[in-house]
């Protein structure tokens, strides 16, 4: 029991031996500050670059299948040939439901501005 009591003492001693540590300070100059904010200006249209919309491309899976890459971030559409030609048959169809629709439709915009938030 006394070895324990002397443990706790050690213990709060060093605790309360600590000193706080001092709040850093840092000082830039003009040119200094100049080059962070080129980076930060260099970064940002980075980022603006890598948000745009990528252009579309195809490719042949190995199992045949048509994919579309550029349409969302990820993933790309995948369909047989067979099915591409029933969705463009009816493209005028689908771009009319797409208009009438377009209030209670999603953006690719919302979903995204949606995922990052919630």
């Amino acid at each position: 029991m006394a070895i324990l009591q002397d443990l706790t003492q050690v213990k709060t001693a060093t605790v309360t031996q600590q000193a706080p540590k001092p709040k850093a300070t840092v000082t830039v100059d003009a040119a200094q500050l100049a080059t962070m904010q080129a980076q930060i200006e260099a970064l940002t249209a980075a980022l603006h670059d890598a948000k745009a919309p990528k252009a579309l491309s195809f490719k042949v899976s190995e199992k045949g299948a048509i994919s579309v890459y550029g349409l969302n971030a990820r993933f790309p559409v995948t369909l047989y040939a067979e099915q591409w030609e029933r969705v463009l048959e009816r493209a005028n169809d689908l771009l009319a439901f797409c208009q009438s629709t377009a209030t209670n439709a999603k953006t690719g915009a919302a979903i995204a501005r949606r995922g990052a938030t919630g």
